[in-house]
């Protein structure tokens, strides 16, 4: 093979197109095979591979070599798919399957290992991901590429996550994010070095599911009619190429499509919510800061009452969502406070003797003294509250984002210091009601004492 031959397919210069392929290539169900099998005969025999073989045979990429392949479909089977494969460099890479949409055992299973993901959650998938990438790896350098569509794509993320520093690139498309609170810092930033490449078609929602910690690409869709059909914008085959087989970017994604905008902030909302982090303000200052650059060349105007009227609706959300945490930890702090006098009336050796030995001398006229003050202190956090919530709407200004996120994040860390408010409310209760219940039971003691 020439030269040129291997320049052109080789795995660190493909186009969009090229890498589209690999990305399907996952879904070809293989029958038998052995290492070193010519990668492209083996698509031609497979029952599902016909028009995939056709479409590598176009791009020039007839001369890869098969590495591995794992199906794990079947009945008490994972549904864990892959397939690892070497160009004429031995530039190694592999290609993690998505979610299935034939079969009712493998949709069930990949719906699962989806939902399990959504919610932040681990599940064997990831476990086979690793394991599959530590057997296939190229054991001589950093010559790693990764590939996956849908849920494949959130198994590379996991895979890129743990080996970053071993892999050239990886490359997603309509990925659903990994959960992006549980990477460290340093993992965070390896999602952003260029190596992570993603590409999401518009009309696509899988990639909402969550907030991508890497740089996403969005591109045109072929059929402009399949936008709001996810299933159709969800298919790789849905992404719009130009003649040099690079993807067509869409230049104001949420500009010329604002309801597909609301309806992908709204998913990725729930899924933070899902996931136990209710920062709004942290994901609302991600979204400004996703649109700025398609709201920054004369469309500010334009964009000054669609901010506000977000502004207004996160707030909303958030004094929503903070009612009803507040109402959880109320109820949780009164089955704690339960808890307590049970296991005060059956264990505490001390309460047990305070009860034995009613005699003691309690300052009642202090204790609600300090309830007043407690009461007094808790008013005016709650003042400083009501005054930090009315500076939200305020300080988001969209001429200064960055300047926005520096002050939003100063307010909510103002904000978690003020939750203390329902604890000093169930300290002051505790006091007057424990004034009361020692002052009460001296009454009887006097009465009937001789």
């Amino acid at each position: 093979m020439s030269e040129d031959k291997k320049d052109r397919d080789s795995l660190d210069s493909l186009t969009d197109k090229q890498n589209a392929i690999l990305n399907e290539l996952s879904y070809i169900n293989i029958k038998k095979f052995e290492p070193g099998d010519n990668l492209y005969l083996l698509v031609l025999k497979a029952d599902n591979g016909k028009d995939l073989a056709a479409k590598m045979k176009e791009a020039g990429m007839d001369g890869y070599t098969i590495k591995d392949y794992v199906n794990n479909n079947g009945k008490n089977e994972s549904g864990f798919c892959a397939i690892a494969f070497s160009d004429e460099k031995g530039n190694v890479g592999i290609a993690f399957r998505g979610t299935e949409t034939k079969g009712l055992d493998n949709i069930y299973r990949d719906v699962i290992s989806d939902a399990l993901t959504f919610a932040g959650k681990n599940d064997t998938q990831v476990k086979e991901a690793i394991e599959f990438f530590q057997k296939n790896r190229d054991g001589n350098g950093d010559n790693n590429y990764l590939y996956g569509h849908s849920h494949g794509g959130v198994l590379v993320s996991e895979v890129y996550s743990r080996y970053y520093e071993i892999i050239n690139g990886a490359h997603v498309i309509n990925a659903q994010p990994i959960q992006t609170a549980k990477l460290t810092a340093e993992q965070i930033a390896a999602f952003r070095n260029g190596k992570f490449d993603a590409i999401v078609i518009n009309g696509d929602i899988v990639y909402a599911l969550g907030i991508p910690p890497y740089p996403v690409r969005y591109v045109e869709i072929v059929n402009q009619l399949y936008r709001y059909y996810f299933p159709k914008a969800h298919n790789i085959a849905q992404m719009k190429l130009d003649e040099n087989g690079n993807a067509v970017i869409c230049e104001h994604p949420f500009l010329d499509h604002p309801f597909i905008w609301i309806r992908d902030r709204l998913i990725q909302l729930t899924a933070r919510l899902v996931q136990f982090d209710i920062d709004i303000y942290e994901f609302a200052i991600g979204s400004l800061v996703n649109i700025y650059t398609y709201i920054e060349k004369g469309l500010r105007k334009q964009f000054d009452d669609f901010v506000a009227g977000c502004a207004k609706f996160f707030n909303q959300a958030k004094k929503g969502v903070e009612n009803f945490v507040n109402d959880i930890v109320n109820f949780l702090n009164d089955v704690w406070d339960g808890l307590k006098q049970l296991f005060n009336a059956t264990l505490n050796s001390g309460y047990q003797y305070a009860l034995a030995n009613p005699l003691l001398a309690v300052d009642t006229v202090r204790m609600r003294d300090y309830a007043s003050r407690l009461t007094k202190v808790n008013n005016r956090v709650k003042n400083v509250d009501n005054r930090i919530s009315k500076l939200y709407g305020k300080v988001i200004k969209i001429e200064d984002l960055v300047g926005s996120a520096q002050r939003l994040s100063k307010l909510i860390r103002a904000n978690v210091l003020l939750g203390n408010s329902p604890k000093l409310t169930k300290s002051a209760e505790y006091l007057n009601n424990a004034a009361t219940d020692f002052e009460t039971a001296e009454k009887k003691i006097r009465e009937k004492k001789p």
